[in-house]
């Protein structure tokens, strides 16, 4: 019994036993999947490797040069300034591509500068593909240009290490076109493709073009508005200085109207048919002569006060001097009663009222329908970050008057100064002015795209 009772133990001890070695083998079985997923998030640009490469495209590029520069020139004399490794290297490829050798390393330069965008896009080997036949064509218009008749090159080896012909390779194709569609032809068939080739290499497209024209051409027009408009600023600011200055220039003295000179004072004594006989002098006319207010600085729009009237002296209806009839004109119409001779004094009610504010209209206009257009701007935002890996989770919208902010929700593991970088792209794929991008808005876990209203 005692045996049975051990047996049964270890028995389940060792069950026991399995069960947490299984438990451990399963832990460490999620670990490594959690490991594998965080590796599969994290791009290839980023990897130490793909980050290293770039800057050995261009030391290799520069160690050709060396290889291609100093043997040319003769700076070294026969012999390669790089030693017997230098040298193998320039026979070897000049051997097969003659002179167009030299777009080797300016493809590796090509090729550090783009690699991690390369490397992110999986596109390394195609563009690596256009190098090199960017390179053979070139190789075979040298050829083309030195070929005089139909009849197969001979020692395409050497003349390439001379620097004369399109070596092996370039000369073997550049005799093949020779001989099928003569100078001329081949020249045009190369030159084509080249075109075509270069456009394919850099990504450039006809509707690409087409939209980086029309960009162009937009935006220098704004240009041209906006400096007519500084312009015209500026015109206007020199035309109010000028009128300043000129006004500061004029002395500062109020307008005073002439004030018409009262008739003779009447005597007390009764006159007859000759009172002009017994009528004072004008020398002792009592005159009055206005007073000169204070100079006051003068106002842009000066308002003109309303000429006070002036009583005149009590004067006989018998009276009909030859003085008053001179002073009519100054003084304005006179009228002549038995007691007093007054002016037409001046209306002193405005010359115009402001209209009512009942003339107002409301504004019964309604607004555009915008659902396209945002619909149509959130696809194209969508595409152009899609096109450099950049996935989004949703993208809300924001109207204002000037501009409306198009809030993108970038997906987990996406940087949001990638996103920031692509202003220039962003501005071409919607082709608009001035998009700002605000990375991130405040208090909101998104990127905002302000797009001006069109």
């Amino acid at each position: 019994m005692a045996k049975a009772k051990k047996n049964a133990k270890n028995k389940v001890s060792e069950k026991q036993k399995n069960s947490k070695v299984r438990e451990a083998k399963r832990t460490e079985e999620k670990i490594e999947k959690v490991k594998e997923k965080k590796q599969d998030n994290v791009k290839p640009s980023e990897r130490p490797a793909n980050q290293i490469l770039p800057y050995v495209w261009f030391v290799l590029s520069f160690f050709l040069l060396v290889c291609f520069i100093f043997r040319d020139a003769g700076l070294s004399g026969d012999r390669n300034i790089l030693g017997p490794v230098g040298e193998g290297i320039h026979i070897f490829f000049y051997g097969l591509f003659g002179v167009s050798s030299y777009l080797i390393p300016l493809g590796f330069i090509l090729l550090g500068i783009f690699w991690r965008k390369l490397v992110d896009r999986y596109a390394v080997t195609s563009k690596v593909v256009l190098l090199t036949v960017i390179i053979i064509l070139s190789a075979a218009v040298f050829q083309v240009f030195v070929m005089s008749d139909s009849a197969f090159p001979e020692k395409l080896w050497e003349n390439g290490n001379n620097t004369y012909g399109g070596g092996v390779i370039g000369g073997t194709i550049g005799w093949l076109l020779y001989l099928g569609l003569s100078k001329v032809g081949s020249l045009i068939v190369i030159f084509a493709a080249l075109f075509l080739l270069v456009m394919f290499l850099f990504d450039m497209t006809p509707h690409n073009l087409a939209v980086i024209i029309r960009a162009k051409h937009k935006l220098r027009a704004e240009r041209r508005a906006v400096a007519e408009a500084e312009r015209r600023a500026r015109f206007e600011e020199e035309q109010e200085e000028t009128n300043a200055v000129v006004i500061d220039n004029v002395p500062t003295q109020t307008e005073i109207k002439p004030v018409p000179e009262p008739p003779k004072p009447v005597e007390d004594e009764v006159f007859d048919d000759g009172f002009f006989d017994d009528i004072k002098s004008e020398e002792d006319a009592v005159t009055v002569e206005p007073t000169m207010p204070e100079p006051e600085p003068v106002k842009p729009e000066p308002i003109a006060e309303p000429v006070e009237t002036v009583e005149q002296p009590v004067i006989d209806s018998k009276f009909r001097a030859d003085d008053a009839e001179d002073e009519e004109d100054d003084a304005g119409e006179l009228v002549f009663s038995d007691d007093t001779v007054e002016t037409e004094a001046v209306d002193d009610t405005p010359l115009w009222n402001p209209p009512p504010v009942s003339l107002l209209l409301d504004d019964n206009t309604s607004k555009a329908d915008l659902s396209e257009s945002i619909a149509s701007t959130k696809r194209k935002l969508r595409e152009t970050l899609e096109s450099f890996d950049i996935g989004t989770k949703e993208i809300g919208y924001s109207i204002g008057p000037t501009i409306t902010r198009y809030e993108v929700v970038p997906e987990t593991g996406i940087r949001v100064k990638q996103i920031a970088n692509l202003v220039d792209d962003i501005t071409m794929s919607l082709a608009s002015e001035g998009v700002r991008i605000e990375a991130p808005i405040p208090g909101k876990a998104a990127v905002g795209i302000e797009v001006p209203n069109k």
